[in-house]
């Protein structure tokens, strides 16, 4: 019996350094993250579709920056050795006034040099604290396109949740406030929403989770995104629908500058391709990405470049 209860323990104390090493080894939120300019846990991704909510750059270093406006070139994917960095494919014009706040966004698209669609949006007055700002679509030139974005009003702002509905579509944009109400039961009382509506845990500028559900448990479209401790730094964003799941790993140096990100897809666990995005820094400002793709295992690589130029107040 003796025996027995002393073995007990120093199974016990062995299980319990090992739950102390794991703790330790997991400790990496001793890093200082950096503030940079780009919130990554919305621009690169659908969200940059959703005019309402002006929130793809940190107000605070457009500012310190003096940034008037912010125009991005994208080119289209091929061979390093391809690249013609004299014909974008897609062209994006953010400007700002002197408080760091967006007055006004073009979305220019082009062929073959040729420019054969544009978009301009116009913001009246501020963001509100979730993000919100009224905008209308002054122009669009290519209809095609025009479906693709997102304009909302708000429909109610509460103690637990905010409703947005969208002035297309009619269909809601739903964010849950409040940890204790992300039970799909919960949801399903509170907002009754149908699986056209979009749900957000958490708010429209830090969410925890976005996503879509039928029958009250059966959800799909869904994003998990994953923060430090201070839950201000993405550092993982998760979605993808069966078989195909999706991983997105924002990268930080020692410093806690961002780096770059890290796109992966998995089809039932097995990796198949990957596109990591690096950003090039000049004055403390990312002014290009590269994006370099593989596919498998194999050895050829397709890049894509964006160019980041700025304008600045005097």
């Amino acid at each position: 019996m003796r025996m027995h209860i002393i073995s007990i323990l120093l199974i016990s104390i062995a299980l319990f350094s090992c739950s102390e090493e794991r703790v330790k080894l997991g400790r990496t939120e001793d890093l200082k993250y950096e503030p940079f300019i780009i919130n990554m846990q919305h621009y690169f991704s659908k969200a940059e579709l959703n005019m309402s909510f002006p929130i793809w750059f940190d107000d605070s270093l457009i500012v310190a920056h003096d940034i008037k406006s912010i125009t991005r070139r994208t080119f289209r994917s091929s061979k390093k050795s391809e690249i013609n960095f004299d014909t974008p494919r897609e062209i994006k014009r953010y400007y700002f006034n002197d408080n760091g706040q967006i007055i006004k966004v073009d979305f220019e698209q082009y062929y073959e040099n040729v420019q054969v669609g544009k978009n301009t949006f116009i913001y009246n007055g501020v963001k509100d604290s979730m993000g919100f700002a009224l905008v209308e679509m002054a122009n669009s030139d290519y209809d095609e396109t025009q479906d693709n974005f997102n304009i909302h009003h708000i429909e109610k702002y509460g103690e637990k949740f905010l409703a947005y509905k969208n002035v297309d579509s009619g269909n809601y944009m739903f964010c849950m406030l409040l940890e204790n109400s992300w039970g799909p039961l919960s949801v399903d009382s509170i907002l009754n929403p149908t699986q056209n509506d979009v749900i957000i845990f958490g708010s429209p500028i830090k969410p925890k989770k976005k996503y879509q559900v039928k029958n009250i448990v059966n959800e799909f479209n869904v994003i998990d995104y994953d923060y430090d401790m201070a839950k201000i730094n993405p550092k993982e964003i998760f979605s993808g629908e069966y078989p195909f799941n999706y991983k997105r790993s924002v990268l930080y140096g020692k410093e806690g500058t961002c780096l770059g990100f890290i796109d992966s897809t998995f089809s039932d666990r097995k990796f198949l391709t990957s596109r990591q995005s690096t950003f090039e820094m000049e004055n403390n400002l990312p002014s290009l990405v590269i994006h370099e793709k593989k596919a498998g295992m194999s050895d050829e690589c397709y890049f894509q470049y964006e160019k980041l130029e700025y304008d600045f107040y005097e």
